[in-house]
């Protein structure tokens, strides 16, 4: 380690993504749900956690920090790791407001996609069911 930035460097990259990775997991089994199960609920879950996390992520405070800490004398690896955070949390840094609309969205969006069901000769098929159709079936047209 070079010196007292560098062990500085690494606390703060390891309090940060301390931080950021139950968020980050909590909004991926959001995700998760949403796309299993496309229920409102889950999507208020996606909202929720999405929040949070790029909450998170935009905390200016925080951000400044990760950005300090990427200019100090660090070794490689723990340089990198504070790139990381500070190209994740870049684009977050801006007005709350924005970052709701954002997330409110896609995660509509992602609601939408989960939704939809094919629908052949009046019966809604699973995705399963419809590979089964494109795999097995005869039909030119």
């Amino acid at each position: 380690m070079s010196g007292r930035g560098g062990a500085d460097a690494l606390a703060t990259a390891e309090r940060v993504e301390a931080l950021l990775a139950p968020r980050e997991r909590e909004l991926f089994v959001a995700h998760w749900d949403l796309a299993a199960e496309g229920s409102p609920e889950h999507e208020a879950e996606v909202v929720a956690a999405g929040l949070a996390y790029e909450g998170a992520l935009g905390d200016r405070a925080l951000y400044a920090e990760v950005e300090a800490a990427a200019r100090a004398e660090a070794p490689p690896l723990v340089a990198r790791r504070l790139e990381k955070l500070r190209l994740a949390m870049a684009p977050a840094q801006r007005p709350e407001a924005l970052t709701e609309r954002i997330v409110g969205l896609e995660t509509e969006l992602q609601g939408l996609y989960s939704g939809h069901r094919a629908v052949v000769d009046g019966r809604e098929l699973t995705d399963n069911e419809v590979d089964a159709v494109l795999l097995t079936g005869t039909d030119v047209a």
